[in-house]
């Protein structure tokens, strides 16, 4: 309520008030009274004295005087009553006059307490809405003293106008410094930030209060009292007047060091290789193809190099996993020393490297580069006492000619290496189109073994074994054949070694042993107990770590005796990791499993080996064989091995035996067991039994 509602309710109160002391004044009941008694008094007295004077002058006769006295006395009843109605009619109207004053009054009285009453609850919630106001403002300044001093992040306060800033003292402390080692001004602040953030870091600020809408943000680094640096994110909101003025700018600082530091670990993890430092795939992949837009635009070439070392597997396998990371680290130092932008390096994983060559104008200039990385490389790399010389194998591929698109280049670069590795290693080659045939061929023998797997094209033939002494069969070994719907017979020295490379031996090793052994049962059944059936065990499979529990269950799904079973393995099997395979052979024999070393006298270091693993059969190979009808010189050496095998406690197995001039030399000379076209070729398994049963009675 304003003051000129106040200021006429007071003047309504005042005008009643007056009006109340004029009624008050004019209205008193015992002078009233006193007043009528009087007049009462005195026209009473006057009508007696008077009238009886005047009657008796007038009037002599007393039965008249009687009369008229009586009509005197009712005429003073009427005049007295007209007298009284006046005198009480005019006394009661001023009654009235002041009842209806008094009632008046009161109304505007009501009316007046009404607007006071509606006043008072208008003052009264003012007056709570103050002190809801009051309490409210006191508890937002408490939390605001709260949170100031119980947030983690830093709260900063511009006044624009006076040009003082405030920062909280809890936040000061972070940076190291006591609270009045700053000053609150902006200033002070200023001199904190980094040098190369300084002026961006102003210019955000500037930019945000210019555009005059939405939230300040920004990021930069702020010196520690020890000299270190905190990434500090700062937000705001500013106040303008009017007029689009800026005012007044608050807002928060946070130290989000430890978020920076974790996004560039992990955009080192991203994007750089952890061993040697060097761009990974995904960053090579990045960069490549922006080389490629600014080569387009400039219509320039770039080579795509991809290598990896030579006989890296040896170093792991000899020297350990360390001794292998070292060499990498030495190779990807020596690639960063040389190699500088706008050329790049990667690694593109294991001992896979990749190298891209800018501005390249032709093949010769190619050639030149890649002979200086090759010399860079092949200074000897020491390890302890050792020596060690690096050869490798680049593929290269030429943009636009073999690619115009990163995947492009590399597949083609990966198949020019691979075609290297597979000729003669310690070389380059530059991509041709011929080799993505090769490569196609290669995919294409990929899903034609797996389709082989899942719709068994193999099948096991037999080759009897024959015990010279008695020329008894003793033994079969089961050899896999692929029988090719189109192709017809495909050649385990072709699938095989395929098989090992890309993973499918496991599964076609399993389905030898199950179906071979399968067949040893019905052999059993048929009579044929005491046939020993021989089975060959890739490479691949010697050290696998589930090998033995495997096997064992095998032979218990079909009842099979461990003895009944004998395993070939050959050198190439052993040599990639000999212990492993010496602890694997042990477990083998262990169960009673024969184990026969296939195809002796191929290997340079056969006799190195023959003393070290535990095995029962030498299988000399045919190569020994065919020249005994010829050559005296392999005769002896035959002899030899013979003398050596049994001197080790081994039975001799002679593969490919094709004459009896060969049979008998093997018989003078002490040969155990023997194999080869001249007893049976491979046959399918109903033609075995025939074979059994002639050669085992």
């Amino acid at each position: 309520m304003d003051k000129k509602n106040l200021k006429e309710i007071d003047h309504k109160l005042q005008h009643q008030l007056g009006d109340f002391l004029r009624l008050r004044k004019n209205v008193n009941p015992r002078m009233e009274a006193l007043r009528i008694f009087i007049i009462y008094l005195l026209v009473g007295g006057l009508w007696i004295l008077l009238s009886d004077k005047v009657l008796a002058i007038l009037v002599e006769d007393p039965e008249i005087f009687k009369a008229i006295q009586l009509y005197k006395g009712w005429l003073y009843v009427l005049i007295t009553g007209v007298i009284f109605y006046f005198i009480i009619s005019n006394r009661m109207m001023l009654f009235k006059m002041a009842i209806d004053e008094v009632f008046h009054g009161y109304e505007e009285l009501s009316a007046t307490h009404e607007e006071l009453t509606a006043m008072d609850e208008e003052l009264m919630q003012q007056y709570k809405e103050i002190q809801k106001h009051r309490d409210a403002l006191m508890i937002s300044d408490q939390r605001y003293q709260l949170a100031v001093e119980g947030a983690n992040d830093g709260i900063w306060d511009w006044d624009l106008q006076t040009g003082e800033y405030f920062f909280s003292l809890k936040y000061k402390s972070t940076f190291g410094y006591e609270g009045q080692e700053l000053k609150d001004d902006l200033e002070t602040w200023q001199q904190l930030f980094h040098p190369d953030d300084r002026q961006k870091a102003l210019d955000a600020v500037e930019a945000y209060l210019n555009s005059k809408k939405g939230i300040y943000e920004n990021t930069y680094r702020v010196r520690r009292k020890d000299g270190g640096y905190l990434w500090i994110l700062s937000r705001g909101k500013a106040v303008w007047d009017r007029e689009g003025k800026a005012i007044r700018i608050a807002g928060s600082h946070t130290d989000i060091t430890e978020r920076i530091n974790m996004e560039e670990r992990l955009h080192a993890l991203a994007y750089f290789d952890p061993l040697t430092k060097l761009p990974n795939r995904i960053m090579l992949q990045e960069e490549v193809s922006k080389k490629i837009k600014e080569a387009e635009e400039n219509n320039k070439k770039l080579a795509f190099l991809n290598f990896d070392v030579d006989n890296f597997k040896n170093i792991n396998d000899t020297m350990g996993h360390k001794a292998g990371d070292k060499l990498i680290q030495f190779i990807a130092n020596t690639l960063a020393y040389y190699i500088k932008p706008p050329n790049l390096v990667a690694r593109l994983g294991g001992d896979e490297f990749a190298i891209v060559l800018m501005d390249i104008k032709d093949n010769e200039e190619i050639i030149l580069q890649v002979n200086k990385i090759k010399d860079y490389l092949r200074k000897p790399w020491s390890l302890g006492e050792l020596e060690f010389f690096i050869s490798v194998s680049i593929g290269i591929a030429i943009y636009p000619n073999h690619g115009t698109d990163v995947a492009e280049l590399m597949q083609n670069a990966d198949t020019a290496m691979s075609h290297m590795k597979a000729n003669q290693k310690d070389g380059f080659c530059i991509y041709m189109s011929d080799m993505r045939k090769k490569t196609w061929e290669y995919v294409h023998m990929s899903n034609q073994l797996r389709y082989a797997i899942n719709n068994q094209e193999f099948q096991l033939y037999y080759q009897p074994q024959i015990d010279l002494s008695t020329d008894k069969i003793i033994g079969i070994e089961a050899l896999i054949r692929w029988i090719h719907p189109e192709k017809g017979f495909i050649s385990p020295m072709e699938f095989i070694p395929f098989a090992e490379e890309t993973g499918y031996i496991g599964e076609i090793e399993e389905w030898v042993l199950k179906t071979a052994c399968k067949q040893k049962k019905l052999w059993k059944e048929n009579g044929y107990d005491d046939i020993k059936i021989s089975i060959n065990l890739s490479s691949k499979m010697l050290t696998q770590p589930n090998l033995v529990p495997n096997i064992r269950k095998i032979l218990e799904m079909y009842y099979i005796k461990c003895g009944d079973i004998e395993l070939e393995i050959t050198e190439t099997a052993v040599i990639d990791n000999l212990e492993k395979a010496i602890e694997v052979l042990h477990q083998l024999r262990e169960f009673a499993i024969t184990i026969a070393l296939d195809d002796f006298g191929t290997g340079y270091s056969s006799l190195t080996y023959l003393q070290k693993l535990p095995i029962d059969i030498l299988k000399v190979d045919r190569g020994f064989i065919s020249n005994i009808d010829t050559e005296e010189e392999e005769c002896y050496i035959l002899k030899t091995v013979i003398d050596l095998a049994h001197n080790l406690g081994l039975k001799v197995v002679a593969e490919g035996i094709e004459t009896k001039e060969q049979l008998d030399f093997l018989k003078r000379n002490g040969c155990d067991i023997g194999q080869g076209y001249y007893f049976s070729k491979p046959v399918p398994v109903e033609d075995i039994e025939s074979l059994l049963k002639e050669k085992t009675q």
